[in-house]
């Protein structure tokens, strides 16, 4: 196999790793819709967290299903829009999730550089 291919794999595993994590930071600070969501990750990593529906619904209701989040139904604007609030365990969870990224960058950093 070509290490390009291997690289775009690794890249893809990394990305998927982190998003859930990002996601439940982007909702401690306000609640969002999906498509909301989506393109704010996409806009504040520069592109390299975006999330394709096919991926961010089904992420979504497995965080609902954790007990992570909560998503309610509103219309505004003639749209149905599911809006999604982070639940106290959801922050337990990200608040770990955050100590642990913070260590894992920094021994990573010390490793390579």
């Amino acid at each position: 196999m070509d290490g390009v291919v291997e690289v775009e794999k690794w890249k893809k595993e990394i990305r998927r790793g982190v998003i859930e994590m990002c996601i439940l930071s982007l909702l401690s600070t306000k609640e969002m819709y999906g498509y909301e969501i989506s393109k704010m990750l996409t806009k504040l990593s520069d592109g390299i967290l975006s999330v394709e529906e096919g991926t961010l619904y089904p992420l979504l209701r497995r965080l609902e299903e954790k007990g992570y989040i909560k998503g309610e139904w509103r219309f505004k604007e003639g749209k149905a829009r599911k809006y999604y609030n982070i639940l106290p365990l959801g922050l337990e969870v990200l608040n770990q999730m955050k100590a642990f990224w913070l260590k894992l960058v920094n021994a990573i950093d010390t490793i390579l550089f």
